[in-house]
């Protein structure tokens, strides 16, 4: 007997939650000493806090169509990649400029996720 597979929605829910916390619950708090400890200006930390929203903006129309192009699964897996990576560039940050460079492509993986996942589950929830 096959086991059984955990709903589409069950499964979106749970990857979407471990992306917000590993993502957003995890840095916002420290973001700005971290900014600070690399000698960023106050105008440069606006930046960096702002750095990850701007994929938001300029990504997620084409993902939804890229989605719609080649699979919401291999863009979901895509922006999935996207966060497990990210986490990571911050061990070798060394300068404020760096730190914006990082949250920029961290903010393409909830960009993309956040879009696909919710058509996903409109398409298969109507």
């Amino acid at each position: 007997m096959k086991p059984a597979q955990p709903s589409f929605f069950a499964l979106i829910a749970l990857i979407g939650g471990l992306a917000i916390f590993s993502s957003t619950l995890s840095k916002t708090p420290v973001l700005p000493l971290f900014a600070a400890s690399l000698n960023a200006t106050p105008a440069e930390i606006g930046w960096i806090v702002m750095a990850s929203t701007i994929p938001g903006i300029l990504i997620s129309y084409p993902a939804g169509a890229l989605s719609d192009h080649l699979g919401k699964r291999r863009v979901l897996l895509a922006s999935l990649i996207v966060f497990a990576t990210a986490p990571f560039l911050y061990l070798v940050i060394e300068t404020a400029w760096q730190l914006m460079a990082v949250r920029f492509y961290h903010g393409f993986a909830t960009a993309i996720f956040g879009t696909v996942a919710s058509a996903a589950i409109a398409e298969r929830y109507s």
